[in-house]
């Protein structure tokens, strides 16, 4: 759960700042990216802890 949490705390801090509407897409697809990213690490160590307990 550390990915989420630091994935977390790093989306409110770039909500904070203000937006251009040219820099908006780019920090839209940064963000999908860095989701996307957490959500593997996070699914990663989770597959590979239950992959260790049940070998």
């Amino acid at each position: 759960m550390l990915p989420y949490f630091n994935c977390g705390t790093y989306l409110q801090r770039q909500r904070k700042l203000p937006l251009h509407p040219h820099q908006l897409l780019f920090l839209l697809r940064l963000r999908a990216i860095l989701v996307l990213f957490c959500s593997y690490i996070a699914s990663g160590l989770l597959f590979g802890s239950y992959y260790t307990i049940f070998r």
